[in-house]
């Protein structure tokens, strides 16, 4: 009997794919030249998933503050996104800041805003 130098594997996975999903699995298998077991090894330990996040109540805010603490990269024409924390109360167009947002910063861009009005030096 031939024995393999691999630790030993006893947990399974199981799933159901549609035919279109199965051909495109079996062709990705072939063309990397690996089994389907290895293949869905490498893509778990080698792919980064992300969370899905539904962003239909977000304000600009919400997205600006979201991108600095996680530390997102945005387009070079926006700048950066920078936090002001003197400010403490709604300003502009940040009208739903409520009592619990009293001593958060805003957040902004250094470049130009999202609305394509020029804010650049």
């Amino acid at each position: 009997m031939k024995k393999y130098n691999i630790p030993h594997q006893s947990q399974v996975i199981k799933t159901r794919l549609t035919e279109e999903e199965y051909a495109e699995f079996s062709e990705r298998v072939t063309l990397c030249k690996m089994s389907q077991a290895e293949f869905i090894r490498q893509a778990l330990i080698k792919s980064s998933i992300r969370p899905v996040i539904t962003m239909s109540f977000w304000t600009e805010q919400d997205v600006l503050e979201y991108t600095y603490h996680n530390h997102i990269p945005i387009a070079d024409v926006y700048g950066e996104v920078v936090a002001d924390y003197g400010k403490g109360k709604a300003q502009g167009d940040s009208t739903d800041m409520g009592i619990f947002d009293v001593g958060k910063p805003i957040f902004n861009t250094t470049g130009c805003n999202r609305t394509g009005r020029k804010r650049c030096n």
